[in-house]
């Protein structure tokens, strides 16, 4: 059973389980509590096993897309490690992740997005400090999501993640190059540096969990075909 498989199955009856102890409470009507109980389960699971499958699926499926087909024209290339596959190459002088993530957040209730992660140069300086830079950033690149493409730009220390709100469609090569060209026009505007490959992959050495596209996938030791 995978550990996807499990979590799902947990979180769902685990929930259900919550809900119809409250309803047993306020009835202590044992029958029907434990029956909504299971239908509640049941539906959760399966809502949700369907919706990991189908957001797993587009990961690897848009790797074949025309948008990026057309960055592979332009000089990315493919990456895969674990059960992730997305692409890396650079913008503008920045090291850049693009994948997909349909468990992710965008703004409340859009939670599939294609993600662009820009890599910079970590700020020195007490996190007080960092923490006080990274919000005059947020404030000062706030945007509108109203529009067919909702999008946010989420910052941690040494990584810009412009995330897009996905739709039924994959973007096209023009999407894409707005979003990576908005990106590194940021973090030029702020002065931050890129960080070189080198510097990249010390960094992942030491810290494996930071600076790394942030889906589970990354890190699920497990082997997949892309479709």
């Amino acid at each position: 059973m995978s550990s996807s498989f499990k979590t799902n199955f947990y979180v769902s009856f685990g929930i259900a389980a919550i809900i119809g102890l409250l309803l047993f409470i306020q009835t202590t009507n044992a029958l029907i509590s434990g029956i909504l109980t299971l239908i509640l389960g049941t539906l959760s699971f399966i809502f949700g096993y369907v919706g990991d499958y189908l957001g797993e699926k587009r990961h690897y499926t848009v790797i074949n897309s025309n948008g990026f087909l057309g960055l592979i024209n332009d000089g990315f290339s493919v990456e895969k490690k674990e059960r992730y596959v997305g692409l890396t190459g650079t913008y503008n002088g920045y090291i850049v992740d693009i994948y997909y993530d349909w468990s992710t957040v965008v703004k409340p209730r859009v939670h599939k997005a294609f993600v662009i992660n820009f890599y910079f140069q970590p700020i020195k300086g007490s996190d007080e400090f960092k923490d006080d830079i990274y919000n005059q950033f947020v404030d000062r690149h706030k945007v509108s999501n109203f529009g067919f493409y909702p999008h946010q730009y989420w910052w941690k220390d040494g990584m810009l993640s412009v995330k897009i709100g996905a739709t039924m469609w994959n973007p096209s090569r023009k999407k894409l190059i707005k979003y990576l060209k908005k990106g590194s026009e940021i973090l030029q505007k702020e002065r931050l540096r890129p960080l070189d490959k080198e510097g990249l992959r010390l960094h992942r050495e030491e810290y494996p969990y930071h600076l790394v596209p942030e889906i589970d996938l990354y890190f699920m030791q497990e082997e997949v075909e892309v479709f």
